[in-house]
Order: C-alpha cells, then sequence, then structure tokens
C-alpha cells in the first residue's frame, strides 16, 4: 500500500483540515463520546500547531488522515498548587487529533502517522511525547501501548463525558521503574473516580448542590 506521510503545506487549508479530523470522529459520536475535536473550528485547528507541525497521510491521491505534533512551552497538566506533574519533563511533544477518514481506517494510516510523529520528536531531541484518550476506548489504548506509551495519569475534563488516560513515551527524560509508575497511575485513578465525575465536575459539589 502505497501511504505517503507529509508536513502539511500552505495550500492545504484549514477548512480541509477540519473536515477530515470531523470525518475521522463521527465514530466516537456515534459511540457517545463527546471528544473535543468533533466540535472544532478551522481557527481552532491553526491554533494547535502553533508552537508543532501537522502531519498528513496522502492515499489514492487524497489526504486521509492527519496528526498534530504540538511542543507547548508551558507544562500540560499541573497540580492544584500550580507546579507541573511528576512526569512532565522540560521538552516534550503531545499527540493531537489523530484521524483517519472512515473509508481508510483499517489500512494502518493511523500508525504510519504515529510513527512519523514519534521520528520527529527524536529529531527535535524531545524528553518524552504525552498522549491521552477515553478509559472507554480499549482498542486504541492498546494501540498507543504497541508503541510504547504507558500510563501516567487518569483525569476528567470538563469538556468531555469519560474518563481520560493519560500516557506518555520517555525519549530521553527520566525514567521511573514500573512500580513506581504504575503505584501513582493507580492513586491518580483512585482519587479521580472518588472525588469527580466523568463531566470533570466536583463530586462533592454535586452532593451539595442536591441536597438544598
Amino acid at each position: 500500500m502505497n501511504i505517503k506521510i507529509i508536513e502539511k503545506t500552505e495550500e492545504i487549508i484549514w477548512n480541509e483540515i477540519t473536515d477530515i479530523i470531523h470525518d475521522a470522529y463521527k465514530e466516537r459520536e456515534r459511540q457517545n463520546l463527546h471528544f473535543a475535536a468533533t466540535r472544532s473550528t478551522p481557527e481552532e485547528n491553526a491554533q494547535k500547531i502553533l508552537d508543532g507541525k501537522c502531519f498528513l497521510a496522502i492515499y489514492n491521491d487524497e489526504i486521509a488522515g492527519l496528526v498534530f505534533l504540538r511542543c507547548p512551552k508551558w507544562p500540560y497538566l499541573t497540580n492544584k498548587n500550580g507546579r507541573k506533574k511528576w512526569y512532565c519533563d522540560e521538552k516534550y511533544g503531545m499527540v493531537i487529533n489523530l484521524a483517519v477518514k472512515e473509508k481508510y481506517k483499517g489500512k494502518g494510516i493511523g500508525r504510519k502517522l504515529l510513527q512519523r510523529l514519534i521520528d520527529e520528536c527524536k529529531n527535535l531531541k524531545l524528553d518524552l511525547i504525552m498522549i491521552d484518550t477515553s478509559s472507554k476506548l480499549k482498542w486504541l489504548n492498546k494501540f498507543y501501548a504497541s508503541f510504547g506509551f504507558k500510563k501516567v495519569d487518569y483525569i476528567s475534563w470538563t469538556t468531555t463525558n469519560y474518563y481520560t488516560i493519560v500516557r506518555k513515551l520517555n525519549l530521553n527524560g527520566k525514567e521511573y521503574n514500573n512500580i513506581n509508575r504504575m503505584f501513582k497511575y493507580f492513586l491518580a485513578k483512585f482519587y479521580t473516580i472518588i472525588t469527580i465525575n466523568k463531566y470533570g465536575k466536583d463530586r462533592i459539589k454535586i452532593r451539595n448542590r442536591e441536597a438544598i
């Protein structure tokens, strides 16, 4: 299969990029998973790679899929005190909107896109790569695990309707032994489920409001 991975050019407009993302994430909507990507606008998608890149998969002379690499200058996640979480090194990339058109799914395009992004992060000498997705998508979590992405956190966004598993792929950053990493992951999972619902709302405040 002839799949070519290229970096986005100026000729490819953000409206086209957004249409591809919406097409790729239609399956999530049918699963009643409210991914932010399904509601993204061309302007929002353009903002996602101000500090990164967009890679496109070309198949049958059309764009069959894409992925964003973001290289933020600030911590991806912080604690309540504003400090970066334990797994965030100084230089890292983020996988954003790995998307393949519905008619081209199952052809290995997503795997090629993710590998291209990983190779780019290595070229940039980044410490690690972050990725997150719904805990309900078992097959997708297995897909990321097959590339070496390991669980480090369990969170709940206010913009989604599911719990999110955060994973990291270490490149040049600090190594953590698996026992220590999994202990911190399960601690985060337990704390999140007990205190926050899947909509990112504090459970205690909800109970208090219902009592009133």
